[in-house]
């Protein structure tokens, strides 16, 4: 794919920058301080969007895969827009607010469905979203419990 990029011949083509303020934009748009589910969703419909019809009509003007930062651009565009769509899917899942996560629509904690870590992988070309138990290192799980149960004051 990323050699591909080089000598790509399509109707209408777009120039890496473009794609990456786009990529950019919905990423400000959902993952901001606030976030809520209609943002989010309008985020990841308009990365998919990208996906599909920006992605494969980038091009770069220069054909040398020595310093080539055009280039360079264009394949992180493509792990950038992977990045903000699993961070906005992820987002989107959880139906709280925690830390620096905050829904608008979810205004409170909820550690009782969300004390958790969420995961995704890539599984036949689809992100496949999983919770899994958090792993604490440095407390004991009845240390972590006082933690929560005090409102985080050790």
């Amino acid at each position: 794919r990323i050699h591909e990029i080089l000598n790509r011949k399509v109707n209408k083509p777009i120039r890496p920058h473009v794609v990456r303020h786009a990529i950019q934009k919905a990423s400000f748009n959902a993952l901001g301080p606030i976030r809520d589910k209609a943002s989010l969703e309008s985020s990841i419909k308009e990365l998919v969007r990208i996906r599909k019809e920006d992605l494969p009509k980038m091009i770069v003007s220069a054909k040398t895969k020595i310093f080539n930062t055009e280039w360079k651009e264009a394949i992180e565009n493509y792990n950038m827009i992977d990045m903000v769509e699993a961070m906005c899917r992820a987002a989107l899942m959880r139906t709280e607010t925690r830390g620096p996560h905050y829904r608008a629509d979810f205004e409170k904690r909820d550690n009782e469905n969300w004390l958790c870590n969420i995961t995704v992988k890539l599984v036949n070309g689809k992100m496949q979203l999983e919770k899994k138990p958090i792993v604490c290192l440095d407390y004991t799980p009845e240390q972590v419990k006082i933690f929560i149960d005090n409102k985080f004051s050790l």
